[in-house]
C-alpha cells in the first residue's frame, strides 16, 4: 500500500516535471502578457497530471518525463520568440510563415531573438541532472490514484469556466486571451486539435458559414458619395512603402512623403490589419479586403482560392495590372498568388539589374529608376500597378547612408530613420522619373516597424501604455494626384477600407468588400485578426477584456461594435477557410 510524503513525493521525478513546466508556463504567460491567474495554473496542472497519471503505465517513466519536459520547453520557447516578434502566441498553421521567414538573411531572424527567450531551458538542464535510468514497474494502483487527482483538478477546471472562454477555444483567432485564461499548454493542445479537425473534416461547417457570410453582406449598403468617379479611368500606383511608419513622418526625415501628405488626402489614422504574413497580409487586406486569417497566412495556404479582388475590378473595365518587386518572385508565394488575385505581369528580381543592393536585395533607388522606365514604356491605355519597397526591412542595414539621427544614433531605431530618410529620397526620385499626368499615387506603409515597447520609451524618453504603444503603430495612407484637393482625415481606417473607397474613386465595383468606402460611414470600426478593435471613441482590447475611452460610450455601444468585430472576423475566415468565392 502507498502511503502519500511530502518529502518522497518532492523527489519523485514526475512531481519534478509538474512543477518546473508549471513554472515555465507562468513564466512565458508574465513576460508576455504581464498576467498571472490560479485559473491558467488549474488548466496547466490539468494538463500535467493527466500526462503524470499515465506515467504509471511506462517503464521507462523518467525517459518519459524528460521527453514531455524537452516539447514542453520548446513550446514555451517557441512562443516566447513569436510573441516578441507579432505579439501573438504560435499555432502549427504558422510553419509555412516560419519557412518564409529561413529565406530572409540570418541577421534578420537571429536579431529578434533575446536571451530571455531560453530562459525556459533550465528545466531541462535541470530534468537531465536529476535523470536516473533506472527502470520501474508498471503500476496500475498509482495509475488509478493520479487518474482520480487529474480528473477531480478538471472538474474544478471546467466550473471556472464560462461562455466567453469557450468561444475562443471554438474560434482560433484569440490565442492571447485562451492562454491568458487557460494556460499555454492548454492552448497548445486546443491548436492541435483544431487545426486536426480543420484537415480531417475541411467543409464541416460549411452550410452554416456560407449563410453567416451571406447574411453578413445583406447588411451592406453601396453609397455615392463627393468622391465617386472622381478618378475615373486615371491610372493607379500603389507604393508599398515597407515598414514606414506615420510617426517617423515630418519635414527633416521625409520631405518628399511630408510634401505629398500636404497635399494629396492624408488619412492620418490608418492602421494596417496586418498579421504573422505582415508585408502579404497587408497586400491582401488592401487588394482584396479580407483580414488575415487565424490559421495560416493566405498567401502561402489559401493559393488555391479564387477572390474579388480590387484587381480583378480595375483588370474588368479594361485596365493592365501589374506588379513589381526587387526581391525573389516567390517569396510569400507572390508568383501564385498574383495569379489568383488578377495581376496581369509581375515584374521581380529577374526582371531587374540587381548590381545595386541594399539590405535583402535591389535597393530601391534602383528599383525606382528601373520601375519607372518600365512603366514610362508601357503601350496600355490604362494601368493598375504595386510598386513594393525592400530596403527599409529589419534588420535595417545602414552602410552607406549618412544621415544625422541626434541621440537614436546606435539603436534600431536610429539606424530605421536613417533607412526611412532613404526611402524617402527614392520615392522623392521616383516621382521626378515617372509620368503622373494622368496617374493617381496611393502609398501606404505595409505595417510598423515591429518595435517594442521598451524601444519606444528609450526613443520617446518617457513611459507608454499599451494604447499608447498601439497608436505609435499607425501607419501612412495617401492618396495624390496632380489635381486633387488637399484634405487630412481624421476618421480611424484600416487597411480592408482601402479597396471599397478607392473603388468608388475610381467607379469600379468592390460589392465585396468587407471594409467600408471612409467617406461613406459616419462611425469607422478597425478589426485586428485578434480581435481587438478601434473606432474615433474607444479602443477595445479583446485579449483582456478590457478599453480605453477617448469619448464618452454607453455599454450598448460596445456591446454592438464588439458583435460586429466578431462577425466580420468570422465572416473573412469563412470566406478563406471554405473558398466561398469560387
Amino acid at each position: 500500500m502507498h502511503k502519500f510524503n511530502i518529502s518522497s513525493s518532492l523527489k519523485d521525478y514526475g512531481v519534478i516535471f509538474i512543477i518546473s513546466s508549471l513554472i515555465n508556463s507562468s513564466i512565458l504567460i508574465y513576460l508576455t502578457t504581464g498576467f498571472i491567474s490560479l485559473k491558467y495554473l488549474l488548466f496547466d496542472l490539468t494538463l500535467l497530471l493527466f500526462i503524470y497519471s499515465f506515467s504509471f503505465l511506462i517503464k521507462k517513466r523518467n525517459l518519459y518525463f524528460l521527453i514531455f519536459s524537452i516539447v514542453l520547453t520548446a513550446i514555451c520557447i517557441i512562443n516566447s520568440l513569436y510573441y516578441n516578434n507579432f505579439n501573438d502566441f504560435a499555432s502549427i498553421y504558422l510553419i509555412e510563415a516560419f519557412i518564409q521567414a529561413l529565406r530572409l538573411p540570418s541577421e534578420a531572424i537571429t536579431g529578434t531573438f533575446k536571451i530571455i527567450d531560453f530562459i525556459f531551458l533550465w528545466q531541462i538542464v535541470l530534468m537531465i541532472v536529476l535523470y536516473n535510468k533506472s527502470n520501474k514497474t508498471k503500476d496500475i494502483n498509482m495509475f488509478k490514484k493520479s487518474f482520480i487527482v487529474y480528473f477531480t483538478i478538471l472538474v474544478i477546471s471546467l466550473l471556472t469556466i464560462n461562455s466567453n472562454d469557450i468561444y475562443r477555444l471554438k474560434h482560433d483567432w484569440n490565442k492571447a486571451y485562451v492562454v491568458r485564461n487557460l494556460g499555454v499548454y492548454t492552448y497548445q493542445l486546443n491548436d492541435i486539435f483544431y487545426v486536426a479537425s480543420k484537415f480531417m473534416c475541411p467543409k464541416c461547417g460549411y452550410t452554416e458559414a456560407k449563410e453567416e457570410v451571406e447574411e453578413f453582406y445583406s447588411n451592406k449598403e453601396t453609397k455615392t458619395n463627393e468622391y465617386t468617379n472622381i478618378f475615373k479611368d486615371k491610372n493607379i500606383l500603389f507604393i508599398h512603402a515597407e515598414s514606414i511608419q506615420s510617426m517617423f513622418i515630418n519635414e527633416t526625415i521625409t520631405p518628399n512623403l511630408y510634401k505629398l501628405k500636404n497635399e494629396g488626402i492624408y488619412f492620418n489614422n490608418y492602421y494596417s490589419e496586418e498579421s504573422v504574413g505582415t508585408s502579404s497580409d497587408t497586400e491582401l487586406a488592401i487588394t482584396n479586403s479580407l483580414l488575415p486569417i487565424g490559421t495560416g497566412t493566405v498567401f502561402t495556404s489559401y493559393d488555391k482560392n479564387e477572390y474579388n479582388s480590387l484587381i480583378k475590378s480595375f483588370k474588368n473595365n479594361g485596365y493592365y495590372t501589374f506588379s513589381m518587386h526587387g526581391n525573389t518572385c516567390n517569396y510569400w508565394n507572390r508568383d501564385k498568388m498574383y495569379q489568383k488575385i488578377g495581376y496581369d505581369h509581375y515584374y521581380c528580381y529577374d526582371t531587374y539589374d540587381l548590381t545595386e543592393q541594399l539590405g535583402l536585395g535591389l535597393s530601391d533607388k534602383s528599383f525606382f529608376i528601373q520601375s519607372a522606365d518600365i512603366i514610362n514604356n508601357l503601350e496600355y491605355d490604362k494601368y493598375y500597378g504595386t510598386l513594393i519597397m525592400l530596403s527599409n526591412h529589419t534588420p535595417f542595414y545602414t552602410e552607406g547612408i549618412d544621415f544625422n539621427v541626434g541621440d537614436a544614433e546606435g539603436t534600431r531605431i536610429g539606424d530605421y530613420i536613417k533607412l526611412v530618410h532613404y526611402a524617402d529620397e527614392a520615392i522623392g526620385e521616383f516621382i521626378n522619373r515617372v509620368n503622373l499626368d494622368n496617374t493617381v499615387l496611393v502609398i501606404y506603409g505595409d505595417h510598423d516597424a515591429k518595435f517594442s515597447q521598451k524601444e519606444y520609451e528609450e526613443y520617446l524618453g518617457k513611459k507608454i501604455d499599451f494604447y499608447e504603444y498601439e497608436k505609435l503603430t499607425k501607419v501612412p495612407l495617401i492618396i495624390w494626384s496632380k489635381d486633387i484637393k488637399h484634405q487630412e482625415v481624421d476618421k480611424v481606417m484600416g487597411a480592408i477600407d482601402v479597396m471599397p473607397t478607392i473603388g468608388n474613386m475610381f467607379g469600379v465595383d468592390t460589392k465585396y468588400a468587407l471594409g467600408n468606402d471612409i467617406f461613406s460611414v459616419e462611425d469607422n470600426i478597425v478589426v485586428f485578426p485578434n480581435g481587438n478593435w478601434l473606432t474615433d471613441k474607444i479602443y477595445y482590447n479583446n485579449q483582456l477584456s478590457e478599453y480605453k475611452m477617448y469619448e464618452s460610450v454607453d455599454s450598448n455601444y460596445i456591446k454592438e461594435k464588439e458583435e460586429y468585430a466578431r462577425n466580420l472576423i468570422e465572416t473573412s475566415n469563412n470566406i478563406i477557410r471554405y473558398n466561398l468565392f469560387k
